[in-house]
């Protein structure tokens, strides 16, 4: 026991250990700016998922609403690029596939820029996201009454 207490605390032992962590952590997280960037990063995610619940429950139980669906197009693409881009990130490593990685990311960004464009458009110039959901899940319905009514 006491041999082994002697070896470990060696300054060759303790530099060789040193080493091994910096080497392990350098290659677990390079792109990283800080120690706190994956803590913040999943707060925000927390923050952004928790906002969506009450502005979904507003939707479906009391309809559309102007203010409701504004606030739904500006959480739900924040929420999926924030999803996407962890999906990205275990994925799609920056370290072993660097082009990708970036191409994945550009798409990534256009995607997230082309769904809030979509949103904006569907809430300034037409029913609205809530309306526009429900019209689509209701269709299948609503085209069941018209081949009814056609047979009558």
């Amino acid at each position: 026991m006491l041999a082994v207490r002697r070896f470990t605390n060696t300054g060759a032992c303790r530099q060789a250990l040193s080493a091994r962590v910096r080497m392990a952590s350098s290659q677990a997280a390079p792109e990283a700016g800080s120690r706190m960037h994956g803590s913040t990063h999943w707060s925000w995610e927390r923050i952004f998922s928790a906002a969506l619940l009450p502005s979904l429950g507003y939707a479906v139980v009391a309809g559309p609403n102007a203010i409701n669906d504004m606030a739904l197009g500006v959480l739900i693409p924040i929420h999926l690029h924030m999803g996407f881009d962890a999906i990205i990130t275990d994925y799609i490593p920056k370290r072993n596939m660097r082009a990708l990685n970036a191409a994945a990311n550009w798409t990534l960004r256009f995607g997230t820029l082309a769904m809030a464009y979509g949103f904006w458009t569907l809430n300034t110039s037409d029913v609205g996201l809530t309306e526009t959901f429900r019209r689509v899940w209701r269709a299948p319905q609503e085209q069941r009454k018209v081949e009814e009514a056609q047979k009558a």
